[in-house]
């Protein structure tokens, strides 16, 4: 089959379903690795050279394919032995003395790629079906069921995942100073993923206003990926690897930047003072979609400070954003 075809191919498949077919044969794993660079831009052909990218991609593929149960519940024991590997290869690769700089180094490459995953298949990785989109009952109930956050299967592997290499990395190396990098290597790896899909959105946006299209299939793709991190981020902000005050700042720096309604007062004036009516409709669509995102966001929050009754601040700001948002929705 021609490139082309392959490639749409394999469109359908996530990345661990190409790791696994290129385990079948020689020619099926030069087969998958070319896929795999021509979809994710991630070199496996060189293995010896990239040993600990190696490393990591491959135990992410044994998370993502045995992760889940038959009951679609997490398999703890399957991702509590790739944390162990992962933490012994970290700490194998490090010295005993001025130990600092190279767990910087690593933990860097490791978060880095877990949370590209995060995104590598954004289409294959459905957003959870949320009621609180069609009222907000789930705002409301007490019920710990209801209260409990979720997000992708993905996110949720992923989260699970870095919950249970996190205490082993402790653990191995001096608690303190492996926190402090841990954290600030999460924070700005997501801060990274957040200005990525930030500045694509703007460029598509500033295409379709100047071709004056009224339709949202250009920006489809960027808006899912970026709900998928958001949930994944609410995830996150359940666990002790992020506080409410961590998703409180990166909300306020970074993730109010990628929609089109927060930006200058004269851009929103131009845009909502046209009588275009696709023009309009455009940014109705965006307050739309910025009022899902923020019900996330609260909605994790909510789910925190249920849960651990650390976040009544966080929760109310969190409010304020998005009751400003629905007023001018209803205004």
């Amino acid at each position: 089959l021609p490139l082309e075809s392959l490639l749409k191919i394999a469109s359908y498949l996530s990345f661990s379903d190409l790791w696994y077919f290129g385990t079948t044969s020689r020619s099926c794993q030069k087969l998958a690795h070319q896929l795999v660079w021509h979809k994710y831009h991630i070199d496996l052909a060189r293995q010896r050279i990239n040993s600990f990218n190696h490393l990591i991609h491959a135990s992410i593929a044994y998370v993502c394919r045995y992760g889940y149960d038959d009951q679609n519940n997490i398999n703890h024991t399957a991702i509590q032995s790739v944390a162990n590997r992962l933490a012994v290869e970290i700490y194998d690769r490090t010295p005993q003395l001025n130990w600092a700089p190279c767990l910087d180094f690593l933990l860097d490459k490791a978060l880095g790629i877990m949370l590209d995953h995060v995104l590598y298949d954004p289409s294959l990785d459905p957003l959870p079906h949320q009621q609180h989109e069609k009222d907000g009952s789930a705002l409301s109930s007490s019920s710990p069921e209801k209260q409990k956050y979720s997000s992708t299967p993905m996110g949720r592997l992923m989260t699970t995942l870095l919950v249970t290499l996190y205490p082993t990395l402790t653990a191995l190396f001096d608690a303190d100073p492996a926190s402090a990098i841990h954290h600030r290597l999460l924070l700005a790896h997501i801060s990274r993923h957040i200005d990525i899909l930030t500045r694509r959105y703007h460029q598509q946006h500033r295409r379709r206003i100047s071709s004056g299209s009224s339709s949202f299939a250009r920006t489809a793709s960027v808006r899912h990926g970026f709900r998928v991190l958001v949930q994944f981020i609410g995830n996150l902000c359940q666990t002790e690897l992020m506080t409410a005050a961590d998703l409180h700042i990166l909300t306020r720096q970074r993730i109010i930047a990628f929609f089109i309604s927060y930006q200058s007062s004269s851009t929103n004036n131009n845009m909502v003072s046209t009588a275009d009516s696709s023009c309009w409709r455009l940014w109705m669509d965006e307050i739309e979609f910025q009022t899902a995102v923020l019900l996330d966001l609260l909605r994790a929050v909510v789910c925190r400070q249920y849960t651990r009754f650390d976040s009544g601040k966080e929760l109310n700001m969190f409010a304020s954003m998005l009751n400003e948002t629905v007023s001018t929705l209803v205004s």
